[in-house]
């Protein structure tokens, strides 16, 4: 039996988190964003610069796919809005 990397991601990505978060654009690719926001950036002095520029792009994101997941929901005001303070969220640093 062999086991090969996970399909659709780079081979790297098998490395695991110390791979994912030593970039945004790694984490991107190994989707691996949001573990690296919530277990590494977030916690970690040495990833400052790396949370900080994280938090603008985690923002680029959320505007790119805001309309993709806009025709997702249904037509609810309530929806959009629940969904979107629910990504800006994800922008606050945490206490």
């Amino acid at each position: 039996l062999s086991i090969g990397p996970t399909i659709g991601y780079a081979q790297e990505c098998a490395v695991g988190p110390e791979y994912w978060c030593k970039s945004f654009q790694n984490a991107q690719d190994c989707g691996g964003l949001q573990h690296c926001t919530d277990t590494v950036w977030n916690h970690d002095q040495k990833y400052e610069l790396v949370a900080s520029s994280t938090a603008c792009q985690w923002c680029q994101k959320i505007f790119e796919n805001t309309h993709k997941g806009f025709e997702e929901l249904d037509d609810s005001d309530d929806a959009i809005i629940f969904t979107l303070n629910s990504e800006c969220k994800s922008l606050l640093p945490k206490p």
